[in-house]
């Protein structure tokens, strides 16, 4: 539709005004550019033009107004308080009296975070922190106790089983005095990232305890394995002596070499145990790994089961690696039950342990990591393998795919001693096609302490031993052996004696003989404060439970002849 140019609308308004009289009313628009020309054949006859015609009144047109909206039938005006305000809250918001204590205003969700609606707080001394748990009521009281010096605070704190924040804010009079405390507290809600981070940390949490738990048991079994293999050597010893002393034609002679070797067998079985039990530990050694996987062997294989076979191949000439034979074994379970654990039914893992060859040009390699000579340590299976995603996090602490069954500390583990040995790791994996791990560890630059199994023959030369053993039958019978075969003996039965005794002897100690695990002070430090005292001094070691220790070690149990021929070893070596 065209609108009318504002000179033709003028023309229309002056039009009316003339034919029909009445008031001018100016039309919309800007006003006009020029006079507009007087009518085709003039004025009408009976038009009078003069003074005594009134000049109209100009009326402005009123700006249009927007309609008014049609009422409702049987609508009636709303009506806003102050409790429908309240009500429709998400929030509690409140006022007290300075202390806290007499509330003089709540509202919002208040039944759902105190248990009561509003009204049941109104006028009732501390009523409303009285609904709140003990500690979260005493953390706000504090808080508002600390109002006249902080003027505002910021509690975060339980209501109604839910996390929720408090604030609240002083108002003053004029002279300063304190009028109330006007406030609010607020539901937390968590975000879906929030709420991951609390799963994961409930889940670390968890594998935490069972750290603890795996610590705890380690330690009994250490301690169990302490008295059990004191209890072997005295069955041991007396065997061996009883041998000894019966004719070679006598049959109770191979009935006593039968005790020593289920003694043996016995203690096989409770150093694994050990071994498996025993929480991770600074790696020290050196350590044959060839030969501890042989110690290894039979409870490697009951873990495995007999659904799975379990290769073991151990090439000859392997050197001593830097890791004790604890964290050695700790190394071998693990990656070995994780490979049991990627078997559905049956399967094969192979362990194999042989003497590599880094080069620098070797894909993967670490950067700091110097090449060379280094013992590798594989164990493959042939299980499920592992995706790309779970495979670059097999070593992250806590991290599993077992579901309640793992806690992933196992791998983590494995990753940390073989980092805190200067070793790397490489992995093989692909799923459907099993898994590879391979632990490169460096050689250690010193030998591995070996006892001999029998004595030298000659006669061994005049020399002092101090032993030191908490068991009253196996200390009696390690001096006996020892008196026996020409040397003098010092008794002690726990470290700080021993270093007493050490103390009052004024002739020259060649060997202390110890125990690792003694009463008030242990072997180790027994063995340091002597060699401070008395340099030169030769020390070896007994323990059962594969403790990494700064020398020679004597598994317990031992015979008497294995403790008379690391002795002479020591002494003429």
């Amino acid at each position: 539709m065209n609108t009318p140019h504002p000179d033709e609308r003028l023309q229309r308004a002056l039009d009316k005004f003339l034919t029909r009289g009445g008031p001018f009313v100016l039309p919309e628009g800007p006003p006009p550019t020029a006079l507009l020309p007087a009518p085709p054949g003039g004025l009408p006859p009976d038009t009078k033009l003069n003074a005594a015609l009134p000049t109209p009144a100009v009326i402005p047109r009123p700006a249009p107004r927007e309609p008014s909206p049609t009422p409702i039938p049987g609508a009636s005006r709303a009506v806003v308080t102050t409790d429908a305000v309240l009500a429709g809250l998400d929030h509690v918001v409140w006022s007290v009296s300075p202390d806290g204590a007499l509330v003089y205003l709540l509202g919002g969700p208040v039944e759902r975070l105190f248990g009561h609606p509003a009204e049941f707080f109104l006028d009732k001394s501390d009523g409303w922190l009285s609904a709140l748990p003990d500690d979260d009521a005493d953390r706000l009281r504090a808080a508002f106790a600390g109002l006249s010096a902080a003027g505002s605070f910021v509690v975060e704190h339980t209501a109604g089983g839910r996390r929720v924040v408090t604030r609240g804010r002083l108002l003053l009079r004029p002279d300063g005095r304190p009028i109330r405390v006007d406030g609010s507290t607020t539901e937390l809600t968590e975000t879906a990232t929030e709420r991951e981070l609390r799963a994961k940390l409930a889940v670390a949490e968890e594998a935490l305890r069972a750290t603890a738990r795996l610590g705890t048991l380690g330690r009994l079994v250490s301690g169990v394995a302490h008295d059990f293999n004191n209890c072997l050597t005295v069955v041991s010893g007396n065997a061996e002596l009883l041998r000894e002393l019966l004719p070679a034609d006598d049959p109770l002679r191979d009935t006593a070499g039968e005790i020593v070797a289920h003694v043996a067998s016995a203690a096989l079985v409770a150093r694994q145990l050990v071994a498996f039990g025993k929480p991770t530990g600074a790696c020290s050694g050196p350590t044959d790994p060839a030969n501890e996987i042989r110690v290894l062997d039979r409870l490697l294989r009951r873990l495995t089961g007999e659904d799975i076979t379990l290769d073991v191949l151990l090439a000859p000439g392997v050197p001593p690696i830097p890791v004790g034979a604890g964290s050695l074994a700790q190394v071998v379970l693990n990656l070995v039950a994780n490979a049991r654990d990627a078997i559905p039914r049956h399967g094969t893992v192979t362990l194999r342990v042989a003497e590599a060859v880094v080069d620098r040009a070797r894909e993967g390699w670490p950067e700091g990591l110097p090449a060379g000579r280094y013992v590798a340590l594989t164990v493959a299976d042939t299980g499920v393998g592992m995706t790309e995603a779970v495979r670059a996090r097999m070593f992250d602490p806590y991290f599993t795919t077992k579901g309640p069954a793992g806690n992933g500390v196992g791998l983590a583990t494995v990753a940390e001693i073989v980092r805190t040995a200067g070793g790397h790791i490489e992995v093989e994996s692909a799923a459907g096609w099993g898994t590879s791990v391979r632990v490169f560890f460096p050689p250690a630059d010193y030998p591995p302490a070996v006892v001999p199994p029998t004595a030298p023959e000659a006669p061994p030369r005049p020399a002092t031993v101090l032993l030191v053993q908490d068991a009253t039958r196996v200390r009696d019978l390690a001096a006996s052996a020892l008196q026996h075969a020409g040397y003098r003996v010092l008794e002690a039965d726990d470290g700080v004696a021993g270093e007493e005794r050490a103390r009052l002897y004024a002739g020259p100690i060649d060997l202390l003989v110890t125990d690792v695990g003694l009463p008030k002070q242990d072997g180790r430090e027994l063995a340091s404060a002597l060699r401070a005292a008395r340099p030169g001094l030769r020390v070896l070691f007994a323990s059962g439970s594969a403790a990494e220790v700064p020398g020679p070690l004597l598994p317990k149990p031992y015979t008497p002849a294995e403790l008379l021929a690391a002795v002479r070893l020591l002494l003429d070596g």
